[in-house]
């Protein structure tokens, strides 16, 4: 399934979270959980997500394909795969406290606990499923909003690292050009005294400090 496939079913989890009040990330990863991807046989072929069975007062055009032989019956074939799952959550009262829990978790624990698969382990994989589509950028609003807010927190820190890293960085540079300094004009003849007494080799690219030095030297006689 391709990205774009999973936005209109994300857009049409939104739709149907309107409907019935479960939160639309919960709504998305059950379809996903319950169709195989939108890749199983009953809903390519019924349009059916929660896997109703056709009754006999219904009409023979939602009559759909025969559910497996150990359970018998077929399932109900809808034109619209929504409608059938908001129908079928509407008239359940079973699932009638999903929507009182506010969040992912209780909701998903709520579901699996009034029965909806056999399988022991359907809350989880509900919620890992659910995690998934997060980290694809599926997410409540509420949740984007704190996500922006958390971005915005940490474009401040790194500019402020930044900054910091900058002065740093000038204050290096300043201390680079105060040790590797040309001879001043204020130094030249204790520099040239220390060179003809052989106290230096070199007289450029010393520090503030040592010409200092040999200045004071210089006019004490030492050199």
């Amino acid at each position: 399934m391709t990205a774009q496939d999973i936005s209109y079913w994300w857009g049409r989890a939104k739709e149907a979270s309107l409907q019935v009040n479960w939160l639309p990330t919960v709504i998305l990863a059950q379809w996903q959980l319950e169709t195989g991807h939108f890749q199983s046989f009953n809903f390519i072929n019924n349009n059916n997500i929660a896997g109703q069975t056709w009754q006999s007062y219904m009409p023979l055009s939602m009559k759909g394909t025969p559910r497996p032989s150990a359970e018998g019956g077929f399932y109900i074939r809808y034109d619209d795969p929504v409608i059938g799952y908001v129908d079928f959550i509407q008239k359940n009262g079973r699932y009638a406290n999903v929507k009182i829990f506010e969040t992912e978790q209780g909701q998903i624990n709520e579901i699996a606990a009034r029965g909806w698969a056999a399988d022991t382990e359907y809350a989880e994989k509900l919620m890992n499923r659910l995690l998934s589509n997060r980290l694809q950028g599926f997410i409540l609003e509420e949740d984007d909003e704190m996500l922006k807010e958390e971005v915005e927190v940490l474009k401040g820190q790194i500019q402020t690292l930044l900054n910091t890293a900058d002065a740093h960085i000038e204050k290096i540079n300043t201390l680079e050009k105060q040790n590797n300094m040309p001879v001043p004009d204020w130094a030249k003849d204790a520099v040239e005294a220390a060179v003809r007494c052989n106290l230096i080799d070199t007289p450029d690219g010393r520090s503030h400090d040592f010409y200092s030095l040999l200045t004071v030297f210089h006019r004490k006689g030492l050199i």
